[in-house]
């Protein structure tokens, strides 16, 4: 943030030359706040921290930047749902990935967890699958190991015997740890596995066929 913002302790922001004199911001600069747990966003801001912009220091008009970035929002909101939304409500078959998540949305209560599996389910599910609370999504990540999904889910499950758990996995992704179905049988772990088969491991050809061709694959 330009004005010389740093840190003197864990939860305050304050301005480098003296704390009570207020940060001024360019008028080409926005203010932001990016965290990765929900309830921290703005907490590190101490109270009463005056941020001004705009010409000669005119206080910046809170409402039209609201007003504006909520405008780019629901904009690039319409843009990603009018790009997705065919694949959604797509009647074709074989079915797209994301026609069983919709459906899958539709019943799943808003605190059921779902624990998603690697590959093009990954980007699937992140893509079509809104999330209503915390920890209801869970998923690797860019590690995206296969294989994890499965065993994921049982735990989760014995973690919130309360609510639903899903597994969304890929075949491929299923295939690595099927006979843990065994393990959920004989401990009654209740989780539901939704298996979108693709009959194959397609986003590693997909991968391979970006950077190799399609001679190899």
């Amino acid at each position: 943030v330009p004005g010389g913002l740093r840190r003197r302790s864990r939860y305050r922001l304050r301005h480098k030359a003296d704390a009570a004199q207020p940060c001024r911001v360019g008028p080409a600069h926005d203010l932001h706040h990016a965290a990765i747990r929900h309830g921290s966003v703005g907490f590190q801001l101490q109270l009463g921290l005056r941020v001004l912009g705009g010409e000669g220091g005119q206080p910046l008009a809170y409402g039209r930047l609201i007003h504006r970035l909520r405008a780019d929002v629901q904009r690039a909101k319409a843009e990603w749902r009018a790009m997705v939304e065919p694949r959604e409500t797509s009647r074709e078959t074989p079915f797209t990935s994301q026609r069983p998540l919709v459906a899958l949305r539709k019943v799943l209560p808003r605190d059921g967890i779902v624990v998603v599996g690697s590959g093009n389910t990954q980007g699937a599910v992140k893509q079509s699958f809104p999330v209503y609370q915390p920890r209801t999504h869970l998923t690797s990540g860019s590690y995206s190991p296969m294989g994890w999904a499965v065993p994921a889910a049982m735990g989760a499950k014995l973690a919130c015997p309360d609510q639903k758990v899903v597994a969304i996995v890929g075949d491929g992704d299923f295939m690595m740890s099927l006979p843990e179905m065994g393990t959920a049988v004989m401990n009654g772990i209740n989780v539901l596995f939704l298996v979108l088969n693709n009959q194959g491991y397609m986003s590693i050809r997909g991968g391979q066929r970006k950077f190799m061709g399609t001679l190899w694959n």
